[in-house]
């Protein structure tokens, strides 16, 4: 990018200023050029407020305006081919200057995109391992405490604490011995 003493905008409004000279320095060689010369002058001032406004485009399409209507002055005769020479040079570094301006305004917007993307990439990331972690500890609980009952759950089979004839075990005991053992009704007796 062409820069100047204050920047690209003043390389901008400097190639304006010399389209205002460029427009009306000599005498129109017709009638019609001094009507010519302030649509230019008008049109001039058009791209010159877009640019210094920051609307980079119009600036571009008004700057696109002004070379069309410098040319159809030309091949009206309401300029000479000197006059038009000097105003479409100008326009010529303006646009550089614009269209630069415009390319790093696009890569900037597409950098600030990219960063935006990749801070959402990362916030979406964050967001889905803590639901995971989240999931994991939920399901470690659930198997601690599946793990847990199942101790207690063996301990109290182990220790008799379980739902079992607790009351009989007095009958439990004398499973297995003769019925008729100590009443009295033996051979011997």
């Amino acid at each position: 990018m062409r820069t100047t003493a204050g920047g690209p905008i003043a390389s901008a409004l400097l190639a304006g200023m010399l389209f205002l000279s460029g427009c009306a320095s000599t005498p129109p060689p017709n009638p019609y050029a001094s009507a010519t010369a302030a649509d230019l002058q008008q049109s001039v001032l058009h791209v010159t407020e877009s640019a210094v406004g920051g609307d980079h485009a119009a600036a571009l399409t008004r700057l696109q305006e002004l070379e069309v209507a410098t040319k159809v002055a030309h091949a009206r005769g309401e300029l000479s081919e000197a006059r038009q020479d000097s105003i479409l040079s100008a326009i010529a570094l303006v646009r550089a200057d614009l269209e630069a301006l415009i390319a790093e305004a696009t890569l900037k917007a597409e950098e600030e995109a990219k960063r935006k993307a990749e801070a959402e990439a990362r916030e979406a990331a964050e967001a889905k391992a803590a639901e995971e972690a989240q999931k994991a500890a939920e399901a470690q609980a659930e198997r601690e405490a599946a793990e847990a009952a199942a101790r207690q759950q063996a301990d109290d089979d182990n220790n008799g604490g379980g739902k079992g004839n607790d009351k009989n075990t007095d009958n439990d005991k004398n499973k297995g011995k003769n019925k008729n053992e100590g009443k009295g009704k033996g051979k011997n007796g």
